[in-house]
């Protein structure tokens, strides 16, 4: 698992899923907090920023 952005006091942390060829995204280290997945980097920064905006917004 590695931390793919901080931001705001929020993390996101990514894993690649070699059997579902995605890369899931979650609040921390251990896989706990589902915030969602992405086919690439790109896309996986994207949702993370994305995530992290609608949290400071609440």
């Amino acid at each position: 698992m590695r931390k793919l952005l901080s931001k705001n006091g929020y993390e996101v942390w990514a894993q690649r899923d070699g059997t579902a060829g995605v890369i899931e995204l979650f609040t921390d280290p251990e896989g706990v907090g589902y915030v969602g997945c992405a086919d690439n980097d790109q896309e996986a920064l994207a949702v993370a920023e994305s995530w992290i905006a609608e949290q400071v917004a609440l």
